[in-house]
């Protein structure tokens, strides 16, 4: 029998493994299977993670550790990469991290690179600034929280996701739902999912006919 689709943690475990950590814990408390990939740039994961990217990425890669901007473009192609292939072979359904000005703009280049109605969610303390090109035309869901309360922030995402198979035949009937619910007030924003390998102009047109 095969697994359940998972919902990607993804993130900078090298300073932020705690906060990723819980996140897994939500989703896994909620029946949901989580799959944890550590794209720290840093070092290597200091928690068990699903898959760490450090290694193969720049630890063994003399040359993309040779400068900040040059580690970061070799973890995004590679962690892109990665996530493109789980999502294609149907072992992703959405994607979800946290993190600050880095992680932010590592995190989300990744997430750009699955389809619209894929859920994605961006757990952010830059995300007050202007964004227009870290979402580009992508439908990630930022969520800020201010630095010193980042894993408080954390605390607040009560229920990321919530999904249900569809039969497997034609195009997914199953629907991804993204709910952030804070303190005061909840944030539910729901995906009708396109077919899996469907062109960016009928994914455009899907959305034209929301209602």
């Amino acid at each position: 029998m095969s697994k359940p689709p998972a919902i990607a943690v993804i993130g900078t475990f090298d300073s932020k493994a705690e906060e990723h950590q819980f996140i897994k814990a939500g989703i896994e408390s909620r029946g949901q299977s989580a799959l944890t990939i550590n794209v720290g740039t840093k070092g290597p994961s200091p928690v068990p993670v699903s898959l760490d990217l450090y290694p193969q990425v720049i630890e063994k890669k003399p040359a993309a550790s040779s400068g900040r901007d040059t580690a970061i473009e070799a973890m995004i192609k590679a962690a892109s990469e990665q996530v493109t292939r789980l999502y294609n072979s149907g072992q992703l359904v959405g994607i979800i991290s946290a993190g600050g000005g880095t992680g932010t703009h590592l995190c989300s280049a990744i997430m750009r690179k699955l389809p619209l109605g894929v859920a994605k969610v961006m757990v952010s303390t830059v995300a007050s600034r202007d964004m227009s090109q870290i979402v580009a035309t992508k439908d990630i869901v930022m969520f800020h929280i201010h630095e010193s309360d980042l894993f408080i922030g954390v605390n607040a995402v009560r229920q990321l996701f919530g999904h249900r198979q569809g039969d497997g035949n034609g195009p997914e009937s199953s629907i991804c739902r993204q709910e952030l619910v804070t303190d005061s007030l909840p944030v539910i924003i729901t995906h009708e999912p396109f077919q899996r390998g469907e062109s960016a102009d009928a994914q455009h047109e899907h959305v034209r006919s929301f209602p």
